[in-house]
């Protein structure tokens, strides 16, 4: 892959997690003054939450990028 193509990549990917944080930044607006997590705000911020027997939950997050689902 030639340096040009790999730097429009890159840019694509950094242009996607910034609509990402975009979004997940005004879903947290609609939520930050309330004091109780209701499940209507769950299910608009975590896409799912895995429970494996042998370790912690590892919850994925709606409009996050791979490094909030690390």
């Amino acid at each position: 892959m030639s340096d040009i193509l790999k730097l429009e990549k890159s840019k694509d990917q950094s242009k996607r997690e910034r609509k990402n944080m975009k979004q997940l930044k005004n879903e947290l607006k609609e939520y930050i003054r309330l004091n109780k997590l209701t499940p209507e705000m769950l299910h608009r911020l975590v896409d799912r939450i895995e429970i494996k027997e042998d370790g912690p939950p590892k919850i994925y997050y709606r409009f996050a990028n791979d490094f909030f689902n690390a």
